[in-house]
């Protein structure tokens, strides 16, 4: 066995999904072909989705059905996008996830009225992030040396470990 002669080889059979990339600049992805009357493929489609074909990549297991123009498992299709598409949708996703994190838009004016046949409209007020601004509107406490020590004590590495 540590012969170097004898090469390690997997016998396992490919998964189904395993393909061999050829063509590098698509991103690649199966997708739902007869799902919900194949309208799940039309929007694939609609969002810029191609079917993959034997030039893109070659798939590994052999229950693949390669059709002129498509690749195929059961009710799923390997598709393409090109890789800017592909990495300008995926940085919208970035980009929305990061204003959604934001402080914006965090309390009312005046607090509601809760009866129903009020006609107050109170207000969202925006709350700025203190961290792109000068500070004076979200600020962190931090409280300063005095304040700790007269709250905790004197730290012990600072007095001499007494």
């Amino acid at each position: 066995m540590l012969d170097k002669s004898i090469v390690a080889r997997n016998f396992a059979t490919p998964a189904f999904e395993e393909i061999r990339i050829k063509n590098l600049s698509f991103r690649y992805f199966w997708g739902n072909y007869s799902g919900a009357n194949g309208r799940r493929y039309q929007q694939l489609r609609t969002m810029g989705w191609t079917n993959a074909t034997l030039d893109d990549v070659e798939p590994m297991a052999a229950d693949i059905v390669k059709e002129q123009g498509s690749i195929r498992y059961g009710d799923l299709i390997l598709m393409k996008l090109p890789m800017g598409k592909w990495m300008e949708r995926e940085k919208a996703k970035i980009q929305k996830a990061i204003n959604l994190g934001k402080r914006t838009r965090t309390h009312f004016a005046e607090s509601p009225n809760p009866d129903v046949r009020s006609d107050s409209n109170p207000t969202l007020v925006d709350a700025k992030d203190a961290s792109a601004g000068d500070g004076k509107y979200l600020t962190h406490f931090t409280p300063t040396e005095a304040e700790l020590t007269a709250k905790m004590g004197v730290d012990q590495a600072e007095a001499g470990g007494k």
